[in-house]
């Protein structure tokens, strides 16, 4: 486990807060990263970080959200819009093949 998901583990709501007023603030990289981390943290709070990471027009932050929120177990019973999802993808641009697969068993999930 790297030290940013050890961090986030500890996270208060407090702390959970603080993280979701910044998130839309903060760049690509920060948000892959952070989508990255949240992979292995399996509570409702990280969850609906990743889920708020769908909503981007940036194909790596969508890919990575995807991604780790593939890890999560209750993903039928997520509160998101799987058809809108898929309009958003497909309108992102600098996909390759292994962002389709990744985001085609994100999908497979609902």
């Amino acid at each position: 486990m790297d030290i940013a998901t050890s961090t986030v583990k500890d996270f208060t709501a407090d702390d959970w807060q603080k993280l979701l007023e910044v998130v839309g603030r903060r760049d690509g990289t920060w948000r892959v990263k952070l989508a990255q981390s949240l992979g292995e943290v399996r509570s409702d709070a990280a969850f609906h970080c990743l889920c708020l990471l769908l909503d981007t027009s940036d194909t790596e932050v969508f890919v990575a959200a995807a991604d780790s929120l593939r890890e999560f177990d209750s993903l039928a019973s997520a509160p998101l819009d799987v058809e809108e999802l898929k309009q958003r993808y497909a309108a992102l641009e600098s996909k390759d093949s292994i962002d389709d697969l990744v985001v085609a068993d994100f999908f497979r999930r609902f």
